[in-house]
């Protein structure tokens, strides 16, 4: 199944590149130099642009649903451990419903779908990994609450890094993890709801400056998908300035024929090449004067 995403990726990258290399229209090149920080020039471009960050970066987000989902199982282990009373609400909150919504989302990832449903997924990731952990550490006791909800809030910021989203939706996704954070710290079995809630204020600052760290991350990635289309076709007209001259250096300007420098190298092309037989080759040279 990664072989076939990474496959089906690669031609999308592959087809999105081609595309903004040859369309002038939709792409000018005064955009390729202009100082923007996202693809709003027209909707074609932008949902060319979006089609190959999905291609360049999909492989992440499927990574980390991938490493969300295996830890998931490590964790019901960890729940055990820490308080045996656990056991069955791990089974059904990490082992069936955190886990099965992961696998879903992995999947999800696999196609390109449209740019509301990409970023609702890290929605979902958000409410996901905030409730589950917030439930279960509710049920361990408050030491295990805090900690349960410290960690589900660290987890979504990394994945705030990993999805190729718009920013809104990592904003949205932001939003919902610290909504979700103070919710569960005001209402939870927390003796001094007023320390907990300073204490949310202070967590959510990190995850706001992941947040940060993401909108410098897209523009990044774009400054880099003009400069790599401009290299892509400074390297289309050189190609075509190298044929040009090729044909420059090898035709006589005045008939129009081969030269003698061009002849030549076809001479020595022939004579190396094992495919033909050497006997029957002949060379007829004129010399034509008074054209």
């Amino acid at each position: 199944m990664k072989d076939n995403h990474r496959a089906h990726s690669q031609r999308v990258y592959n087809d999105a590149l081609k595309t903004a290399m040859t369309d002038r229209v939709m792409l000018p090149d005064r955009v390729l130099t202009q100082d923007s920080c996202t693809p709003d020039a027209s909707p074609a471009l932008s949902a060319l642009y979006d089609s190959y960050s999905w291609a360049a970066h999909s492989l992440k987000a499927r990574a980390w649903l991938q490493a969300a989902f295996v830890f998931s199982f490590l964790l019901m282990s960890f729940d055990y451990l820490v308080s045996p009373s656990l056991l069955m609400p791990t089974l059904i909150i990490r082992g069936l419903i955190v886990s099965t919504i992961l696998l879903g989302l992995y999947l999800l990832w696999g196609r390109q779908r449209a740019s509301w449903v990409q970023g609702a997924t890290l929605v979902m990731v958000s409410a996901t990994i905030m409730i589950g952990s917030g439930a279960l550490g509710a049920l361990g006791g408050v030491s295990l609450f805090e900690r349960y909800l410290t960690g589900a809030l660290f987890t979504v910021a990394t994945a705030i890094l990993f999805f190729p989203i718009e920013f809104r939706w990592t904003v949205a996704g932001v939003i919902a993890a610290i909504i979700l954070h103070a919710g569960m710290v005001i209402t939870g079995p927390i003796p001094d709801p007023l320390l907990a809630l300073s204490t949310s204020c202070f967590y959510s600052g990190a995850i706001i400056a992941f947040a940060t760290t993401r909108k410098a991350a897209l523009r990044s990635q774009w400054k880099g998908f003009k400069s790599k289309i401009r290299e892509l076709r400074d390297q289309e007209a050189l190609a075509s300035l190298n044929a040009e001259l090729q044909v420059i250096a090898n035709l006589d300007p005045l008939t129009g024929i081969q030269n003698r420098r061009s002849t030549q190298e076809d001479i020595d092309r022939i004579w190396s090449d094992t495919t033909y037989a050497k006997r029957a080759i002949a060379f007829l040279m004129l010399d034509i004067d008074n054209l």
